[in-house]
């Protein structure tokens, strides 16, 4: 996602009950992935003793969504059993590295145009911590608006562990810490405010992903001398689409949409994250 523009909270939950018979444990692994490491993996949901009904919490719903470029997504509806996809898997990083040698690894535009990727797909995880960060004081929020949280930030923090393995750390923004507070900041506030403030942020945001993606997607896909960095910045670019759309179809601020207007500082709202972030934008092509 952009630059101010997604969960991936490690660990597990244990608890226990005594009874009668002694002890009874029941345990939830949920996604576990770093999407600081170029080397992390995905881990699938595992559940037990859960009862059915938050289990069906779990999985991710069945969404569809019209483009007018080739979809690159997975047809497949996942299920609570399924692991999430690795996104790290999709492609082929021995042609990627060829093309990094021999294309664009020595020009300063591809270059600062990646930079300027992996420095909003930093800030779209953040945006997405602190989105949860602030459900959780609201108490938890709608069940749809947390799984919309992490849904999004699991596919983020997927492209963030593309952009980590596409660039060395020498050529990444030395501006990260100020990236990832800013999306923390522009994740935690709407959501303390109304889940369809946050909906309005992430549709906001995404707009601007799919603009700032495309400018430099766009003439690399006509040069035709990288095709297989070309395929994966369709796929992210896709999927930020979806994230959009998906934002877009939860007005109302019941987590699942319904018809309801748009905020009245929608517009302005838009206009202050567009802006904000062909700023950000700017500078991390820089440094």
């Amino acid at each position: 996602m952009s630059m101010i523009s997604c969960a991936h909270f490690g660990g597990s939950r244990a608890w226990s009950r005594s009874t009668k018979h002694g002890l009874q444990l029941r345990m939830l692994f949920s996604v576990a992935h770093s999407p600081f490491s170029a080397s992390s993996k995905y881990h699938g949901i595992v559940a037990a003793h859960l009862p059915a009904a938050q289990l069906r919490l779990l999985a991710p719903p069945h969404r569809t969504f019209k483009t007018t470029r080739p979809a690159l997504l997975p047809s497949h509806s996942p299920t609570a059993s399924d692991p999430p996809p690795n996104a790290e898997g999709l492609f082929d990083w021995a042609a990627l590295e060829r093309e990094k040698r021999e294309v664009w690894g020595a020009d300063p535009g591809t270059v600062a145009a990646l930079r300027s990727d992996h420095a909003g797909e930093t800030g779209a995880v953040w945006i997405y911590r602190g989105a949860a960060w602030a459900l959780a004081r609201r108490s938890g929020g709608t069940p749809a608006a947390r799984r919309f949280v992490a849904e999004h930030l699991a596919t983020e923090a997927g492209h963030l562990a593309l952009m980590e393995r596409l660039l060395e750390e020498g050529q990444r923004s030395r501006l990260l810490p100020l990236w990832r507070a800013a999306g923390f900041g522009l994740g935690a506030l709407p959501a303390l405010v109304s889940e369809a403030a946050l909906f309005c942020t992430v549709e906001a945001v995404e707009t601007f992903v799919e603009e700032h993606y495309l400018e430099h997607l766009l003439p690399l896909e006509a040069g035709g001398r990288c095709p297989e960095l070309c395929r994966l910045l369709r796929r992210c670019c896709e999927e930020e689409v979806h994230h959009r759309d998906d934002a877009a179809r939860r007005w109302g601020g019941g987590g699942e949409g319904g018809g309801g207007r748009r905020p009245w500082y929608a517009a302005l709202w838009f206009a202050v994250v567009a802006g904000g972030s062909r700023a950000a934008v700017a500078v991390c092509r820089r440094i």
